[in-house]
């Protein structure tokens, strides 16, 4: 399974695989403090090949598309700047979004119908936002937040899904864990930014550092980075990635020491998403995909690309300002 995550005013996306024995862990990561060392980034970058990647994209629909979730087949949800789109059993359906929505991420719930998480502008201010397909539209739906339904320190910053857990949080206040056996409250870092799901276990972003959820608290998941201004945070199977303001990837593979760093492959990245497998894919103004350490380019797929997801392999999944586009094997 794969899902996005959500930032504050940002669209972004972060992979969750189904449940596995394995699980992302890089040395030392549960034994360590949530006060983590500062070691140097390594450049590594790989040159763009003009190789074609081996998949082909189509058109599923048209509009100005911004976030994706991916569940597994057939459920997808997708957000255009105007409505909300499901795809189930019976196809296609969609929902007008409210008139006050300012921008918000895309989640399925585990009732299979989308959720939206992010601002809203009520009589002139932004406030948070979730909310919940319904059978009579879109409605509010914060009494799924349990105390989280009260804040007012700032946008939620959550990543939804249909398998176990869901994680919600306000930077600041509380990060709510919610599993089908019980609910767990963590504190949210002041700085925390992003999170995500992978392996049934929940990681974070806050300033510069990686952490991961337990019982007791935040502990690291892996050394400190050296990014400034992440934009988003995509953890799969064998690696964490991070892409940067200043349009950098930080990679962080299982069983690493430190973070590599290398400039984006492209013009403008704004999503990244790292398969179950080793293969990450970056959007912006362009798509490219690294696998086996070398970056390649989709020459026929042009962006602005907004968010990146997908099951696995050429299952890939992008919502772009040209519409909603599905990659699949290229004959």
């Amino acid at each position: 399974m794969v899902l996005g995550s959500c930032a504050p005013a940002t669209a972004t996306s972060v992979s969750k695989p189904a449940a596995a024995e394995s699980t992302f862990s890089p040395p030392e990561a549960r034994d360590k403090p949530a006060v983590p060392p500062a070691p140097s980034v390594t450049p590594s970058a790989q040159p763009l090949t003009r190789q074609a990647i081996s998949c082909a994209f189509e058109r599923v629909l048209e509009g100005d598309f911004r976030a994706i979730a991916v569940e597994a087949p057939p459920y997808v949800a997708a957000l255009s700047t105007e409505r909300v789109y499901l795809h189930d059993a019976r196809g296609w359906h969609n929902e007008r979004l409210p008139g006050d929505i300012a921008q918000v991420q895309v989640f399925l719930g585990r009732d299979f119908r989308p959720r939206l998480l992010g601002t809203r502008a009520l009589n002139g201010n932004l406030d948070n936002a979730y909310l919940r397909w319904t059978e009579g539209g879109i409605r509010a739906a914060r009494d799924e937040l349990g105390r989280l339904a009260r804040s007012t320190k700032g946008a939620f910053i959550a990543v939804l899904g249909i398998e176990d857990p869901e994680m919600v949080c306000v930077a600041g206040d509380v990060c709510i864990l919610k599993r089908l056996s019980g609910w767990a409250t963590l504190p949210a870092p002041n700085d925390l930014t992003h999170v995500a799901i992978s392996e049934g276990v929940g990681y974070a972003l806050a300033g510069q550092r990686f952490l991961q959820a337990e019982a007791r608290g935040w502990v690291e998941a892996g050394p400190q980075g050296t990014w400034e201004g992440a934009t988003a945070l995509s953890v799969g199977k064998q690696q964490a990635v991070v892409l940067d303001a200043k349009g950098y990837v930080h990679t962080l593979s299982e069983g690493a020491e430190q973070w590599q760093s290398e400039p984006s492959p492209i013009i403008g990245a704004s999503a990244i998403w790292a398969e179950p497998s080793e293969a990450v894919w970056i959007g912006g103004k362009t798509l490219a995909q690294r696998a086996h350490g070398a970056w390649r380019h989709a020459d026929a797929v042009g962006g602005p690309i907004h968010a990146i997801s997908g099951r696995g392999g050429c299952d890939v999944w992008l919502a772009t300002a040209q519409g909603l586009l599905r990659g699949a094997p290229s004959e």
